[in-house]
């Protein structure tokens, strides 16, 4: 009998030191380690001591990962359980999803919020308890914050701000979220994107609200009269509609005379109220500008400190609607080509006009190398040239290069690029090969190419 007793007095000692919660907490973390997110979230809703050491884990795993609640439902049986990809957690389960919020809302620093309606039509519940979740125990720790439910209507039931979120990403907003307090939510607020703006003119514009906004992205539905304002937006990025109200980007430059990057994918015809003489963009560096269109009968603007220009043509481009002082990187795409195939000839003229001119891009060039190398063989103020081409380069490929090295003593660096750059490559001299200081090889849309750096 002694000896039973001894033997079930160590089996309940032993029992007991290798409880979870007896052990210390590094064991505990060293145990937990080899847990996925989900086991993660389940062992801490058991006790307060392995809450502590779950949390410890996942921050050190997942801390940097986006959750996305994405849930499905019992009508839908194409998806099932959890899964992680791309550094993006992917909740399915509408049950983990509420428990790792709950658990770990309050290391999470990024959140997308999706939800696939049944097949019935019938909304749910979850997400209801999910923003009071939200609310409860990521308002301090969220840094960025993505809705994919369409509409960002949910923030009507959330009344604690989210006093550190600086980026928002929505799918689509509609000026009736302008009775949603966005300045009291997100009162730290730099960074909104949004892939498409609606609404009807007569409707208060919602961006107003946001007197910290540095950037702004988005596109413009048809009849919104979107006059968005802040004194501290530097960024901003808009797709304008085909048919639009003549004064859209108008205002847009009219109210933001602080702007010191403004991209913008016009699908229209040029307007010359587009850049009327009364808008003035004096802090404006960075300008990108993409038209579908014929630019006849433009009226031309100027910029006095405007470093950056990316031009995309989708059109015949009768000449370039801008002038600068201070131009020094020029970017120029065409997915469109004229009779000739080569490059139009008043973007030559465009580049002899800026004298301040350092760094030529030019993209999707079909000829006119041998037009570009020996513009730059002249123009002294040219220290770099980036040239992608879609055909074989010409056979006088290595003498271009020369005589660009060597009548221009300003330049600094030449990159080549380009699916079919390996058929000139055999027209490269041994001079102009010992040039090359990088060689680079890849697979970009199913095409092999090949990128050169050449230096004088």
């Amino acid at each position: 009998m002694g000896t039973t007793e001894t033997l079930q007095n160590t089996s309940a000692e032993d029992s007991e030191a290798l409880n979870l919660t007896t052990i210390d907490e590094d064991s505990r973390i060293l145990i937990f380690e080899f847990l996925e997110w989900d086991d993660l979230a389940r062992v801490a809703d058991t006790s307060k001591k392995l809450y502590t050491a779950a949390c410890d884990v996942y921050k050190r795993k997942y801390g940097k990962v986006t959750l996305i609640t994405t849930p499905r439902y019992e009508t839908d049986n194409s998806f099932t359980g959890t899964r992680i990809y791309r550094n993006r957690i992917y909740l399915w389960d509408p049950v983990i999803s509420l428990k790792v919020v709950r658990n770990f809302g309050h290391i999470t620093s990024h959140i997308a919020v999706g939800c696939r309606l049944p097949k019935d039509g019938k909304k749910t519940a979850f997400v209801s308890f999910l923003m009071s979740s939200l609310e409860k125990y990521c308002s301090k720790s969220l840094r960025e914050l993505t809705d994919r439910t369409n509409n960002l209507l949910f923030l009507k039931e959330i009344r604690n701000p989210f006093i550190n979120v600086e980026k928002i990403f929505c799918t689509w907003v509609s000026f009736s979220t302008s009775e949603i307090p966005f300045n009291t939510l997100f009162p730290n607020l730099k960074s909104l994107d949004v892939a498409w703006i609606s609404g009807s003119t007569s409707e208060m514009p919602f961006c107003t609200l946001f007197p910290n906004l540095e950037s702004l992205k988005t596109s413009i539905s048809n009849k919104v009269a979107v006059r968005i304002a802040s004194p501290s937006m530097k960024h901003l990025c808009i797709t304008t509609p085909m048919f639009h109200e003549e004064n859209i980007v108008y205002e847009l430059l009219k109210l933001n005379p602080q702007l010191e990057k403004l991209e913008i994918d016009f699908k229209n015809i040029f307007r010359h109220i587009m850049f009327s003489r009364d808008v003035n963009l004096p802090k404006l560096k960075d300008l990108f500008l993409r038209t579908y269109f014929k630019t006849y009968n433009v009226q031309r603007y100027h910029f006095d400190n405007v470093t950056n220009f990316h031009l995309v043509v989708n059109s015949d481009l009768a000449y370039v609607p801008f002038t600068f002082n201070k131009l020094e990187r020029f970017q120029f795409t065409s997915y469109y080509f004229s009779k000739s195939d080569t490059i139009p000839s008043h973007i030559f003229d465009f580049i002899t006009e800026n004298k301040h001119l350092k760094s030529i891009t030019v993209s999707r060039l079909e000829c006119g190398v041998t037009e570009l190398f020996q513009l730059c063989s002249v123009l002294t103020n040219i220290e770099e040239l980036y040239v992608e081409v879609r055909r074989p380069l010409p056979s006088s490929i290595s003498e271009l290069i020369r005589n660009l090295f060597s009548k221009n003593h300003s330049f600094k660096n030449l990159t080549l690029e380009g699916p079919k750059l390996h058929y000139g490559l055999e027209d490269l001299d041994d001079f102009i090969k010992s040039k090359i200081s990088k060689r680079e090889e890849y697979f970009s849309y199913s095409c092999f190419k090949i990128k050169l750096t050449l230096n004088p």
